[in-house]
């Protein structure tokens, strides 16, 4: 081998380990480490197809209540944007307590209603408007509910005597109907039970996965969006309906437990929904029906960090060896030039 290609050879030992060097870095910052791009948001105008009233889908929503807003171009982070509820006041607010925000849903909860000029108490919502993080609003979305009064599903039943509205003059409210009846019709609904959950097993779960509800009143069967089992906080302003059923009958649910925030308790309640009447399992937290959500680990990031561990690991040993092949071919040539010097 020649001093001219050991000389080359080594060259190309230098500009590997550099070049390697460099690999690694770019492995880190892969991963979240060093400099990184913003992430931009949408760039289109919002749209909203569709709304419901989570707490009593197919009523008129009202403060305090949970909504889900479906459409496209919400943005994929909430950022500065907002929803802005009006009500039947003529008055409007934007909502502050949200649970979910992606570019195609929003979960949110109706915010308190400012009253009129004129002393006119605001009842139901009956538009909406999505403003995203870049500034972009939907057009007015009217809403079309259910007009007849139903109370919210936390709310404490009326009692049938006092009349349901009572405008400031003292005359009856224009939104209440002249011909009350003191109870729903009997007829079909009359004789569904109403859920009753006695035990949950994990009574602390993790995201993602499954928990078995057990107790009374479920129905023989799921039926679609009609049935359904939501989280209601126990300690704060969270909220979940599970999306994924793996099995459901009149005494025990089997799903998935939504995404929520962790380190909280929730009450797992049971829905059904049967014409105009929504039949729900307590809400009221007890040792039977509270969840404890805690963190669970992340094993893409664990997966991650050890392919990232990996890859540095193997370019080191790499750089090792092209560093010893450098060295080596240094000392030929020190060696080499160190022999004609005692030759001359």
């Amino acid at each position: 081998m020649t001093k001219r290609t050991l000389q080359l050879l080594g060259l190309i030992a230098l500009i590997a380990v550099f070049a390697l060097n460099g690999c690694t870095s770019t492995t880190e910052n892969t991963f979240g480490y060093g400099s990184g791009g913003s992430s931009s948001g949408t760039t289109t105008t919002p749209a909203v197809s569709g709304i419901t009233n989570l707490n009593s889908p197919g009523n008129a929503a009202r403060t305090g209540d949970w909504i889900q807003l479906n459409g496209t171009g919400f943005g994929v982070a909430q950022g500065g944007g907002n929803v802005k509820c009006s009500f039947d006041s003529g008055t409007s607010a934007n909502a502050t307590v949200y649970n979910k925000w992606t570019d195609t849903q929003i979960i949110c909860q109706v915010p308190s209603a400012p009253t009129k000029d004129s002393g006119f108490t605001a009842r139901d919502m009956v538009g909406v408007v999505v403003v995203t993080d870049t500034g972009y609003s939907s057009s007015q979305s009217s809403i079309t509910f259910n007009p007849t009064p139903n109370p919210t599903p936390t709310s404490t039943p009326p009692s049938p005597s006092p009349s349901p509205s009572v405008s400031p003059s003292g005359s009856p409210s224009p939104s209440v109907s002249p011909s009350h009846s003191p109870s729903p019709s009997p007829s079909p609904s009359a004789s569904v039970a109403t859920p009753n959950v006695t035990s949950i097993e994990p009574t602390t779960g993790m995201v993602g996965k499954s928990i078995l509800i057990k107790g009374t009143g479920f129905g023989s069967a799921r039926d679609g969006s009609q049935s359904y089992v939501d989280f209601l906080p126990v300690d704060g302003d969270h909220y979940g309906i599970s999306e994924e059923y793996s099995s459901w009958s009149d005494t025990q649910i089997i799903c998935i437990i939504p995404e929520m925030d962790t380190g909280y308790q929730y009450v797992v309640r049971v829905n059904r929904v049967i014409g105009k009447i929504t039949y729900e399992s307590s809400y009221e937290p007890s040792t039977a029906n509270t969840l404890t959500l805690q963190a669970s680990p992340s094993p893409s990031a664990t997966t991650a960090y050890k392919d990232m561990n990996i890859a540095q690991g193997a370019g080191k040993r790499i750089s090792y060896i092209f560093l010893a092949m450098f060295c080596l071919s240094c000392l030929v040539l020190a060696r080499d030039k160190w022999g004609i010097s005692n030759k001359v």
